[in-house]
Formats: structure tokens, C-alpha cells, sequence
């Protein structure tokens, strides 16, 4: 019976951390999905108004404010990723601005997870349309090899 527990216990303790990193990417992929169909609404709008859409976001101390068109929209706390910096966003801010076409200058928004697991999102632009689809960039260059 011992050995029984013992066998158990040695199963549980491999399974709860698998698990534990499964329900991580999976609120990171919502929270980012969330965020993609912000951009896709927003795009759907600029055209639907024929106007210009801009949606602007903020990351500090683990909280993102979103806003459009410079009104206050959503806020998530807490967010799961960091922003990397690039020349779409500076210090946490980033900007996409979707015209009377839908269309946007952005290319992508590149977002890396908190923890120390090296996994890296993006959320990517089309260049004609502007439509936006999120990616998980580490499997992409893992499945590339």
C-alpha cells in the first residue's frame, strides 16, 4: 500500500507542473486573442465609420490599458506578457492606427511571457489588409527546424 502512495505522489508531482504550464499559455493566448480582436474591431469600425481608428496601449506594473481613439476601453490586470521593445512600441506604449480602409502602417507586436519560459507571441498585421492574427512565434521557429 506504501508503494502504491508512494508511486502516486511520484506521478502527481510530474503531472502538476505540466499542467500549471499548460493553464499559463492558455491565458496568455487569451488575454492576446483578446487583444487581437480589440485590433480587429477597431479595423472593422475605421472602415465601417470611414474614418481613422487609433488604438493605443499602455503596459505598466503588470496592468494594460487600452484605449480608442483616445477614450479609455479595457483594462486587463494582470497581464501575462511584456511588450518587447521595437520600433512599433517604447517603454511599454505602442500605437496602431487603422485607416478609412482598414488598413494600418503597423507590422506586428511582439509580446514575450513573464516567466522565465522563453515564450514569445505576436500579434501580426497583414500588410495589404491590416487585419490582425496573433502567432506564437517559438513554435513557429521550432516546427521551422
Amino acid at each position: 500500500m506504501l508503494v502504491v502512495l508512494i508511486m502516486i505522489a511520484m506521478i502527481a508531482g510530474m503531472v502538476t507542473p505540466q499542467i500549471a504550464g499548460v493553464s499559463a499559455v492558455a491565458r496568455e493566448r487569451t488575454q492576446l486573442e483578446e487583444l487581437a480582436a480589440r485590433f480587429a474591431t477597431s479595423r472593422v469600425e475605421a472602415m465601417r465609420q470611414v474614418k481613422t481608428m487609433n488604438v493605443a496601449g499602455d503596459l505598466a506594473d503588470g496592468l494594460l490599458a487600452l484605449s480608442v481613439n483616445e477614450t479609455g476601453d479595457k483594462r486587463w490586470r494582470p497581464w501575462r506578457t511584456d511588450l518587447q521593445e521595437d520600433v512599433s512600441s517604447q517603454d511599454g506604449r505602442f500605437r496602431v492606427v487603422f485607416d478609412a480602409r482598414g488598413r494600418t502602417t503597423s507590422r506586428v507586436l511582439v509580446f514575450n511571457a513573464q516567466d522565465d519560459s522563453g515564450r514569445i507571441w505576436a500579434i501580426r498585421f497583414d500588410p495589404i489588409s491590416g487585419t490582425p492574427s496573433l502567432h506564437r512565434e517559438d513554435e513557429d521557429q521550432s516546427t521551422a527546424s
